[in-house]
Formats: structure tokens, sequence, C-alpha cells
């Protein structure tokens, strides 16, 4: 278990002193201190998935329960790690669900660009799908 909520999913991406981070939904507030204290160059928190990021290296989503929450944040990550410019990793945790929900959050992150999809127990709760963004997407 790690010390610190959020450090999971920090782990995941290995988000370090060079990155900027984008967190999308959930409570934010302890990733973006989590960021604080790993010393990421930056950390930005989203209510919700936005048209319009900000550019990020990394992006962590705390709190997805559905595949259409899935869909809208790899969009959503999919725009701010493109305007990054480096590749950029994505850390989800998904809160619910079972196999059926993991393979259709994994097709939906495959569309939108996203390989090299792992899944790991989250210390604290749900199960965290990490990737990085590969190629183009299939669908808009």
């Amino acid at each position: 278990m790690t010390a610190n909520p959020g450090d999971d999913l920090l782990d995941a991406t290995g988000a370090g002193p060079q990155d900027r981070v984008l967190i999308v939904g959930g409570s934010g507030a302890d990733l973006l201190c989590a960021s604080v204290r790993r010393g990421c160059r930056s950390a930005v928190g989203m209510a919700r998935p936005s048209t319009h990021p900000e550019p990020a290296d990394v992006v962590l989503a705390p709190d997805v329960r559905t595949a259409e929450d899935a869909s809208s944040v790899a969009a959503s990550a999919r725009r701010a790690l493109i305007a990054g410019r480096q590749g950029g990793r994505l850390a989800l945790r998904l809160l619910a669900g079972g196999a059926p929900l993991v393979g259709e959050v994994v097709r939906r992150l495959q569309q939108q660009g996203f390989a090299g999809i792992r899944a790991t127990m989250s210390s604290g709760r749900g199960l965290v799908l990490t990737c990085r963004l590969g190629r183009r997407p299939v669908v808009g």
C-alpha cells in the first residue's frame, strides 16, 4: 500500500520532475498534492474531461465508473498528450464493473490511439489501467 493517496497512479505512469500532470475528474486534491510532493513540473485538475485541455505529459483519472466515462477521459487525454508533444501516459482507476467493463474500456482506449494497456490492482481501491499514447485513433 502506498503511503500517500494518488501515489499509485503516479507510480503507475512513472511521473517525475519533467512531467506536466493533468488530473481529470474525481477528487483531484490528493493527486495535486502528490504531484507536488513528487516534484512534477506542473499539475492541473479538471472536474470533467475537456475538449481543450491543458498540454500534459501524464493524465490521471482517479474516478472512472463507466465505459462512457473512460471514453470521455481518453478523448480529452489524447488531446492533452498530443499538445504535450512527448507521447504521454494515461492512468485510469476503474472503481466498478468487472471483466466486461475492463474489456470495453480497453477497446475504447485502443480506439482513441492508446497502446501498451496494462491492468494492475490499485493499492487503495479498484483497478488501474495504464497505457501510452501510441497510434492515430480509429475513431474521431
